[in-house]
């Protein structure tokens, strides 16, 4: 219940009313909350008084004598209206200390700098306290980890530190004693950007910001892979739709050294950058840069579909042995060596060995691929196959109209259950996987799973691209999407997509897990 400061202190508060207007919103707050605890500090004495009054009657005392010990407990501080003064005072005090450490931060932007702790001398500082001594970061950081007089710490609101904006303290503790520097003691380190944000270093900071924010959800494994990745220093707001490119920069004024380096690790363009479902795209469209820079890095389409051919001709004859099928077979020594040693020789940097574990890798995908492709029962040569085939079909068909109309069976339109001859739902309603996809309906991510099926299918299962793409594209288009859906899916915030692709899709799956774990370790470079 709202309280009436004028019913309660009389008309002469009206005065300090219309003091309040010349206070923050902030510092309004914090004087309001100690008028609020002193009132209710104010009626809890009063309830304290009746019962003392009452129990001083009840053994017999008079009222005299009542009196008396009152007026001598009020007089000596005691137990009774001690305990009320010392409730007030620590209310006063907790008032002036947070109004003073809100107006400390008045002049200055609080999502720019860093602040340093600083202890104040002439007192005893708390242990919680001592340890912050000359700690910097960001006011967020700060904010985090606890503000001065905020209660976090031994001292709570008597809490006497200030918080030091690079050396331009406010004028209300100018004077106040740094903590000096204790000997041995390192000098104080600003805590940096987490590292894997560098990865995303486009002049377009927009740009830069919305892939930070996208995947600050991914787990601390994928945020490692991202600091082993070459930086992304091309993303463009352009129009015509949101893709990867391996094309040239063709931006104008931009050095040749710009178009160099978009040339050989790729750039992307973003159409949008607001919205949730942005998010999805971002996360897509970043896991084309990651297969490219992993498996490609200048090696181009035309080879790596002929190579994926020869490979599924020969591997029996190499033992299945992809490394060994790299070295020693007829169109590894002479198509594949060559464009290596082309490579290098246009790319100093480049390193051959690398460069031969990435191919070997994306023959391993293609091995994944394939148990893939018949775990789900493509193609359908045998009985067997077009049973498990065709039930996936009717599941994925459900999991496709639930994500888009909901649970309800009523609110899907009869021209589509009459064209799919859909009558009932055979999963349950409280699939969470399903009801996952229905929440994130905006996000699409039931779509992003789609594709994924699609890619690997040429979309015999599965939707998103279409299946010309795939027939006239040649394998590796089918390695790029499938590559992009399963970043989209592993970096989701909510891990129930990547546990639903590891069940319906173990090999490829573990695969994508095996390649951030030995890009983590060093086991197969980037560069």
């Amino acid at each position: 219940m709202a309280i009436d400061y004028l019913k309660l202190f009389g008309d002469d508060f009206d005065t300090v009313l219309k003091a309040l207007d010349d206070l923050t919103p902030a510092a309004e707050r914090v004087l309001l909350n100690s008028l609020d605890n002193m009132v209710f500090d104010a009626q809890t004495f009063s309830t304290t008084i009746e019962k003392q009054i009452s129990s001083m009657t009840s053994s017999g005392m008079s009222r005299g004598a009542v009196a008396s010990s009152l007026n001598n407990d009020m007089k000596t501080g005691g137990r009774i209206f001690g305990a009320l003064r010392n409730s007030v005072k620590s209310g006063i005090v907790e008032g002036v200390q947070e109004t003073a450490k809100l107006g400390q931060y008045d002049n200055y932007d609080l999502d720019k700098g860093n602040f340093a702790w600083v202890t104040v001398g002439g007192h005893k500082v708390c242990a919680d306290c001592d340890g912050r001594a000359g700690d910097v970061g960001t006011f967020n950081y700060h904010e985090t980890e606890g503000l001065p007089g905020a209660g976090w710490s031994v001292c709570q609101a008597y809490c006497y530190c200030v918080l030091d904006p690079t050396g331009k303290l406010p004028k209300k503790v100018q004077g106040v004693p740094v903590r000096e520097k204790r000997a041995g003691l390192s000098p104080p380190k600003v805590k940096p950007e987490p590292a894997w944000k560098k990865t995303f270093s486009s002049k377009n900071t927009k740009a830069n910001t919305a892939f930070q924010d996208t995947f600050k959800h991914a787990n601390d494994k994928f945020k490692k892979f991202l600091t082993k990745l070459p930086e992304i220093r091309h993303i463009d707001s352009g129009t015509g739709g949101s893709y990867f490119t391996e094309a040239g920069l063709n931006i104008k004024g931009a050095s040749e050294a710009s178009k160099k380096y978009a040339r050989r690790y790729g750039r992307i363009n973003m159409a949008g950058l607001d919205g949730a479902y942005n998010s999805a795209v971002i996360r897509h469209e970043f896991g084309h840069f990651i297969h490219h820079n992993i498996h490609h890095r200048g090696i181009d389409d035309y080879l790596i579909n002929n190579m994926l051919k020869d490979w599924k001709l020969n591997k029996k004859k190499f033992s299945n042995n992809p490394k060994k099928y790299l070295k020693e077979s007829e169109f590894g020594e002479l198509w594949i060596n060559g464009r290596i040693n082309a490579l290098i020789k246009n790319n100093p940097g480049l390193n051959r060995a690398s460069l031969y574990d990435s191919l070997e890798d994306l023959l391993k995908f293609d091995d994944a691929f394939v148990s893939t492709n018949v775990r789900l029962g493509n193609p359908t040569r045998s009985k067997v196959a077009k049973e498990i085939f065709w039930g996936k079909k009717q599941e994925l068909l459900e999991i496709r109209l639930r994500a888009a109309y909901g649970n309800n069976i009523d609110d899907i339109p009869d021209w589509i259950k009459s064209r799919y001859g859909y009558t009932k739902h055979s999963i349950p309603l409280d699939d969470k996987f399903i009801n996952a996809c229905i929440a994130d309906r905006t996000e699409d991510m039931w779509g992003m799973i789609a594709d994924l099926y699609g890619a690997i299918t040429k979309e015999k299962l599965g939707y998103g691209h279409g299946q010309s793409y795939y027939t006239n594209s040649g394998m590796q288009m089918q390695f790029h999407e499938t590559y992009a859906n399963l970043t989209a899916t592993y970096t989701h915030r909510n891990p129930i997509y990547w546990e639903y692709v590891k069940k319906e899709m173990p090999d490829i799956a573990k695969h994508f897990e095996d390649v951030i774990d030995k890009v983590n370790s060093g086991k197969l470079s980037v560069n």
